[in-house]
């Protein structure tokens, strides 16, 4: 009994050390892409030779659209590999920025306005690589439309932190532009000129969005107070009825029940509603906002169980922060 054991042990010894030494060897891209296409093509041709009942139909519905997503993303993935380093002129140049933009097009919001910033970080370092101003040209093209994305993408950002964190992050990578930009090549320096003009622009609009989340968050009550107040201005002119009193009534109980949560950020919440409802019902402090009127005396809909202060509506403005 003893020889055949140890000689078992051997081979799962050799067997192992033949692992090990296969893990080492890195196949060739090509090799791997075409392989996992052919596994995938042979999952989904079984996929269809099922016989499903109504239950496994819904199942097969969603491996199916589960493999499709897959396959899509390799051959992108795979393609976008080949890409990677394109510029204007090639064939595939085109491919690589429809590939980044489907990309950022799937991201989650939460990196999406960074991902954005590496693919124009990414464009701005093929400028040392053109061969003629044309070339740098049609790369200014995509960073400008690049970067007017991120100004629209932080410019929606509702939260005051989050809006803080992504306008600091935007500045950051605004200036490793403006650093990348000052090395280019003379060839490219009306490109450069360009696209230093969008940079400068993103830049300063992070930095006005920076001060602005930051005072929101540092004055938080107060921006609570002043917008409760223009609200009721807004109520007291316009007497909204049906479906938008309900609206609003079931907001204004929203942001009070915020503000009233032991949450560390429970201020920032309830004003984060009361912004978005300012803005879709279009509240603008206004001359023609005022009441006509001497005095006119108006409480929000279920405010009095609130702790949103109620206050006087008079006919001077009310001056926000």
């Amino acid at each position: 009994m003893g020889p055949p054991r140890l000689t078992k042990y051997m081979e799962e010894k050799d067997l192992i050390e033949q692992i090990k030494a296969l893990k080492a060897v890195k196949p060739d891209e090509k090799w791997v892409f075409s392989t996992k296409m052919t596994i995938l093509s042979g999952l989904m041709a079984r996929e269809r030779d099922l016989n499903p009942t109504f239950a496994s139909f819904l199942a097969s519905r969603s491996m199916k659209l589960t493999y499709s997503l897959v396959v899509l993303s390799m051959f992108v993935g795979g393609f976008a590999a080949f890409a990677k380093n394109s510029l204007p002129g090639n064939p595939l140049y085109t491919f690589k920025l429809s590939a980044q933009n489907a990309m950022v097009a799937v991201a989650p919001k939460s990196v999406r306005t960074n991902l954005k910033l590496a693919f124009t970080q990414a464009k701005i370092t093929d400028l040392q690589k053109v061969s003629n101003s044309q070339m740098a040209e049609t790369i200014a093209q995509g960073v400008v439309a690049d970067l007017n994305d991120v100004s629209a993408e932080i410019k929606t950002e509702t939260n005051p932190k989050l809006a803080l964190s992504a306008s600091k992050s935007v500045k950051t990578q605004t200036e490793k532009m403006l650093t990348s930009l000052s090395t280019a090549p003379s060839k490219s320096q009306v490109a450069v000129a360009t696209i230093t003009d969008s940079v400068n622009k993103t830049d300063a609009q992070a930095y006005a969005i920076m001060v602005e989340s930051q005072d929101k968050i540092d004055f938080c009550p107060s921006y609570i107070s002043d917008e409760f107040n223009l609200i009721k201005l807004y109520v007291a002119k316009v007497e909204p009825t049906g479906d938008a009193y309900t609206d609003l009534n079931n907001r204004l109980s929203l942001a009070n029940s915020a503000i009233s949560s032991k949450s560390p950020d429970h201020c920032i919440d309830g004003l984060v509603i009361l912004d978005k409802l300012i803005a879709d019902y279009k509240i603008t402090l206004t001359p023609t906002a005022t009441i006509s009127g001497t005095t006119t005396e108006t409480t929000l809909p279920a405010t009095s169980s609130t702790s949103i202060p109620a206050t006087t509506v008079s006919t001077s403005p009310v001056t926000t922060k």
